[in-house]
Order: structure tokens, then sequence, then C-alpha cells
């Protein structure tokens, strides 16, 4: 059903790759395996020209900052989460 819409030049259709629940144990962490995991997230997410979105805690948003993820919503008391989404990098 899908594909009759994906085939009509008017109908945009956006993917947005949600990037859940990343955590690496702390033996192997500042080792870059963080890294290399979040490379491959964002590496099909370019392919397919889509946007990333990630929620960040303390800790972790400074990694996807450095990856390309920009905050769309600081943390606050309620959530102690940073909301970050990043734009595909089109080569």
């Amino acid at each position: 059903m899908i594909t009759k819409y994906c085939q009509t030049p008017q109908v945009l259709i956006c993917v947005l790759v949600v990037v859940n629940a990343l955590a690496v144990s702390p033996e192997y962490q500042r080792k870059g395996l963080g890294t290399r995991l979040l490379k491959i997230c964002t590496d099909l997410a370019d392919l397919n020209g889509s946007k990333t979105y990630i929620e960040a805690s303390s800790k972790g948003a400074p990694l996807y900052a450095r990856l390309g993820w920009n905050d769309i919503e600081e943390a606050t008391e309620k959530s102690r989460l940073r909301y970050m989404l990043r734009d595909p990098i089109v080569a």
C-alpha cells in the first residue's frame, strides 16, 4: 500500500532513525567503542538521508555533540535527559 504513495513526487516521506538505549559497560568506556557503535547508526541514517534522534544523559551528551547531534530540548529538573537531533551528512 505504501508503494503507491512513494511513486508520486508530491509525497515526501521523512524517516527518522531513533538510537535507543545505547550503553557501554564501564570497563570498556573511553576506548572508542561508543563512537564505533554510533557510527554504524549514523552511517545508515546518512545513506538514507535520515535525521537521527537520541535522548542523551548528561554523561553521553558530549559524545553525541562531537558526532553531530544538536540539542532540540535541554534537560529539565523533571527530565534529566537531553533531546538531540542530527541531520544527515550527504557525501
